[in-house]
């Protein structure tokens, strides 16, 4: 399979790949796009998620930082504990 297209990346795109409406203010979320096209000026290409089902996090032989966010929109406490007890 052939990688995905380098896309340039926006301040909009960056802000729809990690926050959702409502969940910083505009600020915060307009520091955090820019530092995201500072640090990395591509879009994410996110059409091969299914990807992250297949991992085993028992076959993990590296130490391995999970982080949970308080206020994640997106996975909850209960998935991240899930992933590091399942950790190798």
């Amino acid at each position: 399979r052939s990688p995905s297209p380098r896309i340039p990346n926006t301040d909009v795109s960056a802000l729809e790949d990690f926050t959702l409406p409502g969940s910083i203010c505009d600020e915060a979320a307009l520091s955090f796009s820019r530092l995201a096209l500072t640090t990395d000026p591509h879009k994410a290409p996110w059409e091969n998620l299914h990807e992250f089902n297949a991992a085993n996090p028992a076959l993990v032989r590296v130490p391995t930082l999970v982080i949970a966010g308080d206020q994640d929109p997106y996975v909850g406490w209960e998935a991240q504990r899930e992933l590091f007890e399942r950790l190798g």
